[in-house]
């Protein structure tokens, strides 16, 4: 959405989003992994295109943000994707340790 709206990913979720922990998360994500509002990736001439990324989800009272780096080599059309930084909040214990996972 925000890629439509030709806005900044981390501006655009900040003007929408209200909860202090889910902007907490977002700004947190931002600042570790340095991010720089309107900064573009490297689409240059050679062989190889970066761009970068920036994702947010709240899911059973834990909100997560993902900042990363994707590479693309043109002449095999190979990807990487590397994350930046993951910053999240909520849950005190991670979900793989919840008993429901535990019975699966």
């Amino acid at each position: 959405m925000a890629a439509a709206a030709n806005a900044d990913p981390v501006a655009f979720r900040l003007k929408y989003l209200t909860r202090e922990r889910d902007v907490a998360v977002i700004k947190a994500a931002a600042e570790k992994a340095r991010w720089k509002p309107g900064e573009r990736g490297s689409r240059g001439r050679g062989d190889l295109m970066r761009e970068r990324g920036f994702s947010y989800t709240e899911r059973n009272g834990t909100a997560a943000a993902l900042v990363a780096e994707v590479e693309v080599e043109r002449k095999s059309g190979r990807i990487w994707a590397k994350i930046k930084y993951l910053a999240w909040i909520g849950q005190p214990t991670p979900f793989w340790n919840s008993p429901t996972c535990r019975r699966a």
